[in-house]
């Protein structure tokens, strides 16, 4: 079954316990008699805390507070209200509004120092791009909103931004590192009595259990939160998020009756909230659910809920998910003509996203560049400061103070350049995760979505010859998904050991011998061995490229691999051949230069009959 789950997000510095209706009308009451930057503050509070009951009235709020604080003159009081105006916007999924307007507050407040409100609006943007499908923007923004919040020791959004950051691991598959994030982000919550954090953290923990397929331990989880809104009961939305993750829950475990009763409770409550993005993610959970089952009009009626629910929020990734699954339903359904229409649709957005991204890459950089160097420069001033008062010490100090303070400032500068160090190896290793994740997410979908496509053409065709050769492209198109999935499963891990790599081997050679007549046999003396990744992917190229050999020339009926921490031996016992003598074309040629990337040694030896090759490393 596909999934389609909304997380539960949060939204630092802004949205902490709903207030009571009292509240809320004696500041509509006060606000008219009020004047200036007390007015905007009370317009402020109003736009926030309405955001949960009324967005029309949120929305309207902010847009007096704004103004009323571009009157009052005073910069801290704007950027305070532009902060909550982004709040109704994000709530109603207008999330290129919550960037402008807390870029706004970025332009306002990093000249004045204040970090705390620039670390609010950076997760703001963050939230924004997660829910667009920006997930590395969103990371970005995130990255650079905890770095300043653990400086300022500001733990409860330490927290929040952990849960977060957990939120982008877990929508790129990632779940372990998703769940060691949210544990970290519920330790902090219990510690600071930060309820919605650790019902977020709580929550989210539940969804991943469920990705790993540990259902009851998901249910404990999802539960618990579930009876903490409850009994909270003044955040309906959160609410119908929990009932839904219960509802998934409950269909993994294939409680059917128990899962869309749940389910039924949500959509009432996001029907209730008119909280179209909701009920656009839940109808696409029961739509693939109804379809898997068979259900072909309960599935037709939930895709079509759900694509109405994406129109209204206008966000490019739901309606890209709702047109995707309408082509998977309307091709099993054998209606390939509406199927191709709604797959041109899911193309439209799939461009829409790609330029949208393409055009905010140049500010979102200039913001990156501009935040970093005033950053750097707050410090560069702090550091200026306390080095003239150690340079006064040092004046008034003896010689033997001054030898200490020379062995202080070189073990100083050693321990900078270990940090550095350190630094860059962190660079490289979240580069490393980025190309993974995006080979994955990007090339890997799209060459999926490009099989399907064939697919679809060539059951339309009348014309034998030109299916068939339709048919030809969407196998060389599987055999690239495949061998990429092979390149991602080299850099997906900081390392790797002996036993996957011979795993790989052995999986490339059952469908490469697949209906031949040859044995394969790959043996590994010591399978817990620890390799580098890329030392991994050119062993697996080198035992790819031997294997394809005999398959093509060799006529070979057995193959033995054998792989040990100083080398990989692979014979065959076909025709063989003269390494020396033989034409060497591309193979041989790939084989001698990936030997050389691992800076290897490469032995040739005829055998009677076949031929070996072994490489030292």
């Amino acid at each position: 079954m596909k999934k389609h789950l909304f997380l539960l997000l949060i939204i630092v510095a802004s949205i902490g316990v709903a207030l009571g209706q009292d509240a809320i009308d004696s500041m509509v009451k006060l606000y008219p008699s009020q004047k200036g930057v007390e007015k905007a503050k009370t317009l402020s509070e109003l736009c926030f805390y309405t955001s949960y009951s009324d967005l029309d009235a949120s929305l309207n709020y902010g847009k007096l507070a704004y103004e009323t604080a571009v009157l009052a003159g005073d910069s801290n009081i704007v950027s305070r209200t532009l902060s909550d105006w982004s709040v109704p916007h994000l709530r109603l999924g207008k999330y290129d509004s919550v960037i402008i307007l807390n870029q706004l507050v970025l332009d306002i407040e990093m000249p004045e120092g204040d970090s705390v409100q620039v670390a609010a609006s950076l997760n703001k943007m963050g939230l924004a791009e997660a829910s667009r499908g920006n997930n590395q923007k969103a990371l970005v923004h995130y990255t650079r909103a905890l770095a300043i919040f653990k400086e300022e020791n500001i733990q409860v959004y330490v927290g929040q931004i952990l849960a977060c950051m957990g939120n982008i691991y877990d929508s790129n598959k990632m779940y372990e590192l998703a769940l060691d994030y949210y544990q970290q982000a519920e330790k902090i919550a219990s510690e600071t009595d930060d309820i919605n954090g650790y019902i977020t953290a709580v929550n989210n923990q539940g969804h991943v259990l469920q990705e790993l397929k540990r259902y009851r331990e998901a249910d404990l989880k999802l539960k618990e939160a579930n009876g903490i809104l409850l009994q909270q009961n003044n955040n309906p939305r959160a609410l119908g998020l929990s009932y839904q993750t219960l509802g998934l829950n409950a269909l993994y475990e294939n409680k059917a009756e128990e899962g869309l009763k749940y389910y039924r409770k949500a959509i009432k409550i996001f029907s209730d909230l008119d909280d179209p993005e909701g009920l656009s993610s839940i109808n696409l959970n029961l739509g693939y659910w109804f379809l898997d089952k068979g259900d072909s009009d309960s599935a037709t009626f939930h895709m079509n809920a759900a694509l109405q629910s994406a129109k209204a929020t206008n966000s490019y990734t739901q309606l890209q998910s709702a047109y995707k699954g309408l082509v998977s339903l309307e091709s099993l359904n054998g209606n390939y003509a509406k199927a191709d229409e709604y797959f041109k649709l899911y193309e439209l957005y799939s461009d829409s996203i790609y330029n949208s991204e393409t055009n905010q890459a140049i500010a979102d950089m200039q913001v990156k560049y501009e935040t970093e160097q005033k950053t750097q420069a707050l410090k560069q001033e702090k550091l200026k400061r306390k080095n003239a008062q150690l340079w006064l010490v040092v004046a008034a100090v003896s010689v033997a103070l001054l030898l200490f303070f020379s062995l202080f400032i070189r073990h100083r500068k050693k321990l900078s350049e270990e940090r550095l160090k350190l630094e860059s190896l962190q660079s490289l290793e979240n580069e490393r995760v980025r190309i993974a994740r995006d080979l994955h997410d990007n090339l890997g979908a799209d060459l999926t979505v490009i099989t399907s496509k064939i697919d679809i053409q060539a059951f339309k065709q009348n014309d034998p010859n030109y299916k068939k050769d339709l048919e030809t492209i969407s196998e060389i198109s599987k055999s690239a998904n495949a061998q990429l999935r092979d390149t991602i499963w080299s850099i997906h891990k900081s390392s790797l050991n002996l036993g996957e790599l011979s795993s790989k081997i052995s999986d490339y050679a059952r469908r490469a011998f697949d209906e031949k007549n040859t044995a394969v046999v790959v043996n590994c003396s010591d399978k817990q061995y620890s390799i580098q990744p890329s030392k991994a992917l050119h062993l697996f190229r080198i035992s790819q490229e031997f294997l394809n050999n005999s398959l093509k020339y060799a006529n070979a009926t057995k193959i033995t691999i054998d792989i040990s921490p100083t080398e990989l031996v692979a014979q065959d016992n076909g025709v063989g051949f003269d390494e020396k003598q033989v034409k060497r074309g591309y193979g041989l040629n790939n084989i001698s230069e990936r030997v050389s990337e691992i800076e290897g040694q490469l032995v040739w030896r005829q055998l009677n009959p076949g031929i070996s090759l072994t490489v030292t490393y």
